[in-house]
This record gives C-alpha cells, sequence and structure tokens, in this order.
C-alpha cells in the first residue's frame, strides 16, 4: 500500500481481561493443532465496519461524520460460546459469539454503515453478525477431533460482559508478523445526560 493510503477499521473494543480469556481458551483447546493463524491478544475486538485502503486525505471527513454517532442507552454485550464460519471438514474461522443488547448493536452498525455510505464506501453486502475472530485456519488444517470438542465444550459458556462505552477507528498495518492494529480516533458511544 502507498503512504497516501491508510488500511482503516472500526471496532469495538473487547475489555483486556475477556480478551485474556478468549486466548487462552482457543490455544488450550487446540494446543499443538497447527494449520491455524492465531489473533494475537492484543488485536481481540469486534468489528463494526471495515473500510479497507482508505486515502489519507479522506481520514478527517471520517472522523467528522462518526464523531455525531451516540447511542441514547448503553450497548451491554456479552461474549457467548465459540463457533466456526465453514464446517468441521474445512473450518475457515473460529470465532466467539456476542449476545446481549445485539439489536442496538445492529442499529449502531447501520448507522456506520449510513454515514460511511453518504462518503462514498460501499456497504456491507452481507448481513451484520456481530462476532470476535479468535483465528483464521488454513487449508492444512486437521485436527478436527479437538476442534470438534473444543466447539462442543464452549458452544454456550459465557466468556465475559461488558458496556460498549466507544469505538475505535484503527488503522492496520500488514506486517509479515501479522497485523499492527494503532488506534487513529476514539469515539464515545454514550450519550452526554446532563
Amino acid at each position: 500500500m502507498s503512504d497516501d493510503k491508510a488500511r482503516l477499521f472500526l471496532a469495538i473494543d473487547i475489555p483486556k481481561s475477556i480478551r485474556s480469556i478468549l486466548y487462552d481458551l482457543g490455544r488450550s483447546g487446540l494446543a499443538g493443532s497447527t494449520g491455524l493463524k492465531w489473533v494475537e491478544e492484543s488485536n481481540i475486538h469486534l468489528t463494526l465496519k471495515f473500510l479497507g485502503d482508505v486515502s489519507r486525505s479522506q481520514i478527517d471527513a471520517i472522523q467528522d461524520v462518526l464523531e455525531d454517532i451516540t447511542c441514547p442507552d448503553s450497548i451491554g454485550l456479552e461474549i457467548r460460546g465459540l463457533g466456526i464460519f465453514g464446517n468441521l471438514r474445512r473450518p475457515r474461522v473460529l470465532w466467539a459469539g456476542v449476545s446481549g443488547d445485539i439489536e442496538a448493536l445492529r442499529l449502531l452498525h447501520q448507522e456506520v454503515e449510513d454515514k460511511c455510505a453518504r462518503l462514498g464506501f460501499d456497504r456491507d453486502v452481507m448481513e451484520y453478525r456481530p462476532h470476535v475472530t479468535l483465528a483464521r485456519f488454513k487449508e492444512s488444517f486437521a485436527d478436527t477431533p479437538s476442534l470438534r470438542r473444543l466447539l462442543g465444550a464452549n458452544n454456550d459458556v459465557s466468556l465475559g460482559s461488558f458496556i460498549a462505552e466507544s469505538m475505535v477507528l484503527y488503522q492496520s498495518t500488514l506486517l509479515p508478523s501479522g497485523p499492527v492494529y494503532t488506534p487513529v480516533k476514539t469515539f464515545n458511544l454514550i450519550e452526554n445526560k446532563d
């Protein structure tokens, strides 16, 4: 990517205590398995919108439209259960589920989509399915029994709850060692009740 572009996404941060649980849970359940790439603990988040490679000249406009987004009520979220995209024979992504005030989260996502669309960004073509990515599987992954046990033991377990008080615009820098996420700006989601 050229220096005049930045790879951006918007996310809700997961509290460190919950990130630690998620980081340890997957690795312990698939210890010794190969053919998957884990998300680093510090990079675990809940994506609201991936913006992609954005001209640096657009960053101020993005920040301006996102600044106006607030929620009338707090968004209480629970990280609950593990699942996969794909299937046991060909898993693609290991994820932790998100429950709680999903309707408020979907409304927030829709407002983000609307604001970004006004700036010329494409809307997501797929329905928003809130989840927290923990690992991506490679075609060489072959430890189906361990994956089956991990999912079976954790398909409905509560992994922690929190209030989404802010969202963060991140820049993602892709390095051979893995992505580095740098906060560009944090946006408060809670309306000032004074």
